[in-house]
C-alpha cells in the first residue's frame, strides 16, 4: 500500500504579517500565521484592527493565567467555536464555578506521584512502538504524525483510563480527522465576531463531511 506523503511543515515568518495575512494563513495552517519570534520570546503581543492577541510562552505566564489569575481571562470565542462541539463544557471550554469545580475533581490526577507513576507506562508503550517499526523491514515508509497520535492515544488510555476506553484508534482517528477539517478548522471569516448562527463559505463548503456544520448552513 502507498502511503501518501504529507505537506512540508510550515515555515515560520522572519517578518511581522499585516492583520490581512495573519487571517490568510490561520486559514491554511495556524502554525504559520506566527512569526518566528512566537517560538523564541517568552511574550508576544500584537494589536491589530481585529483584536488583540497575546501568546505567552513562559511557564510562570502560563501558571499566571491558567492558574494565580484564572478569573481575570476568559476563553477565547475562537476557541469556544472550535472546541465545544467536540468537548461541551469540560475542562478546557467551560468558565468560572463550573471550571474551579472540574479542576477540583480532576486535579488529583495530576500530582506529582501520578505523573511520576505514569513514566513507566509511558516508557513500556513507547518501547513496544519502536520495536513494531523494527518489525516492518527496511525501506518502510511510516506516518510520523499518525504514529505519534497512535502512541499519545494508548499513552492515555492506559494511564488515565485504565485501559476503559474500548473505541478503536482508527474509528477515533478518523473520526477526529474529519472533525479538524470541518469543524475544527479555523474559519477566517469567524475571527470577525460573526455570531454562530452565521454560515461562512469556509464552513458551508465543509458542511457534507460535518452534520455539525451542515445545520449551520441550512438555516
Amino acid at each position: 500500500m502507498t502511503i501518501p506523503l504529507r505537506p512540508a511543515a510550515p515555515v515560520p515568518h522572519s517578518r511581522n504579517l499585516s492583520t490581512l495575512q495573519v487571517l490568510l494563513e490561520l486559514g491554511r495552517n495556524p502554525v504559520a500565521a506566527f512569526g518566528v519570534g512566537a517560538y523564541r520570546e517568552r511574550y508576544i503581543h500584537s494589536r491589530t484592527w481585529v483584536q488583540d492577541f497575546m501568546m505567552i510562552s513562559d511557564p510562570e505566564g502560563i501558571k499566571y493565567v491558567l492558574l494565580d489569575n484564572a478569573a481575570n481571562y476568559e476563553k477565547s470565542i475562537q476557541l469556544q467555536r472550535l472546541m465545544r462541539p467536540a468537548l461541551g463544557n469540560g475542562l478546557v471550554t467551560s468558565e468560572r464555578a463550573s471550571w474551579r469545580f472540574q479542576r477540583r475533581v480532576a486535579a488529583p490526577m495530576f500530582q506529582l506521584r501520578h505523573v511520576q507513576a505514569f513514566a513507566s507506562v509511558m516508557a513500556e508503550t513507547t518501547e513496544a512502538m519502536v520495536e513494531r517499526w523494527g518489525r516492518l523491514g527496511e525501506g518502510a515508509v511510516i506516518d510520523a504524525a499518525d504514529e505519534m497520535m497512535r502512541l499519545t492515544y494508548e499513552i492515555i488510555s492506559r494511564t488515565l483510563f485504565s485501559n476503559d476506553v474500548t473505541m478503536q484508534y482508527g474509528k477515533m482517528a478518523q473520526a477526529l480527522g474529519v472533525y479538524l477539517e470541518t469543524q475544527g478548522r479555523v474559519d477566517v471569516l469567524r475571527t470577525l465576531g460573526l455570531p454562530n448562527w452565521f454560515p461562512t463559505p469556509g464552513i458551508c463548503a465543509r458542511a457534507a463531511r460535518s452534520p455539525i456544520s451542515a445545520r449551520s448552513c441550512r438555516r
